[in-house]
């Protein structure tokens, strides 16, 4: 069942009710998405290296 489904799923009223035990998805990332900078911008190193 993908998100979109489970929207549907959870849309209607009789299959809001908790059953069992809570489950927590992992937290990911779905896409990179590419950053680019200035060529005028400095390049540091926040840990200080």
């Amino acid at each position: 069942m993908d998100r979109n489904e489970e929207h549907e799923f959870y849309d209607e009223p009789e299959n809001q009710k908790p059953q069992g035990k809570p489950r927590w998805r992992k937290s990911r990332l779905i896409e990179l998405v590419p950053v680019h900078f200035e060529p005028d911008t400095p390049r540091t190193n926040p840990h200080g290296s």
